[in-house]
């Protein structure tokens, strides 16, 4: 046993000197990164001197937004640092990128608040709700069950390999608005006992002229046009249900009622602009 070994540290006294909470040194000994030990007569947990250093590197690696698991792997390759110049090197570079990409969202942040009243800030995502007559239109639909990030883009895939089949492009098949999203209803794989999970079934519409065929599983049909409450929101799609908050006010404000399925038209290519740029038309039928 070294002389640094053999020095007990109380856990308070600990946390004063590697500026590390008593609450992060319960996570820390959770995952296993830095672990008092106990003195085998009185059962006291303590640490001791010779892992100060290693407190003062999480610290270190934590202020600089490294996850655990980061930085168990720092502080293994730190174990043969010149071994592993290059690992480190690489986690710090990754680190740095992500910081980066942390600092741009920051800045958007910023500019968004900078001289904005809090429910500025709060509504600006979205255009104000208005009413429409939305005209009936042709599609080709399939529908789906499941988790929506999952579904979804599977729909749309299978939907347009429909569209460009071949025997479609020769008849002059193409398309003919936005893509739609139509909310059908929940259902349940098993019972809640079961440990059952709610499902909502999705259907993906997409607007078509020309002769059309398709496989068993989808469908052409006329999507039902009417009144309805719209408004459009810009921004990340897993962020919209504040932009369907301010329609569905819309909709009690003017003594309206909801009276159909609820549609989301997404007016750009998530492939072509940023998350942010991201439009999205709300429609809502109403009577």
């Amino acid at each position: 046993m070294t002389p640094e070994e053999g020095i007990q540290i109380s856990i308070g006294k600990f946390s004063q000197i590697t500026s590390l909470s008593p609450r992060a040194l319960r996570l820390y000994d959770e995952k296993g990164l830095l672990s008092p030990k106990r003195d085998r007569f009185n059962n006291y947990r303590f640490y001791s001197a010779d892992q100060i250093e290693t407190g003062l590197k999480i610290k270190t690696l934590s202020w600089m937004g490294f996850s655990c698991a980061e930085i168990d792997r720092v502080l293994a390759y730190l174990e043969d640092p010149a071994a592993n110049e290059g690992r480190i090197e690489q986690l710090f570079k990754q680190r740095l990128a992500q910081t980066q990409i942390e600092i741009q969202k920051l800045k958007k942040v910023e500019e968004v608040l900078q001289g904005r009243k809090a429910i500025e800030v709060l509504y600006m995502t979205s255009t104000e709700p208005v009413i429409k007559e939305i005209p009936e239109v042709r599609v080709i639909s399939r529908r789906g069950t499941g988790a929506p990030q999952e579904v979804i883009p599977g729909l749309i895939g299978a939907v347009m390999q429909q569209i460009f089949s071949p025997a479609n492009q020769r008849g002059n098949v193409n398309i003919n608005g936005p893509i739609t999203l139509l909310f059908r209803h929940e259902t349940l794989t098993k019972t809640p006992e079961e440990g059952g999970m709610a499902h909502m079934e999705f259907e993906i519409a997409v607007p078509v002229v020309g002769r059309i065929s398709v496989e068993p599983g989808f469908d052409v049909k006329s999507l039902p046009g009417g009144k309805m409450v719209t408004l459009i929101y810009t921004g990340p799609y897993h962020e919209v249900g504040g932009a369907y908050t301010k329609a569905i006010d819309f909709v009690g404000r003017q003594g309206l009622q909801m009276n159909g399925l609820c549609r989301e038209m997404y007016l750009n290519n998530p492939q072509e602009v940023p998350e942010d740029k991201l439009m999205t038309e709300i429609q809502i039928p109403v009577r």
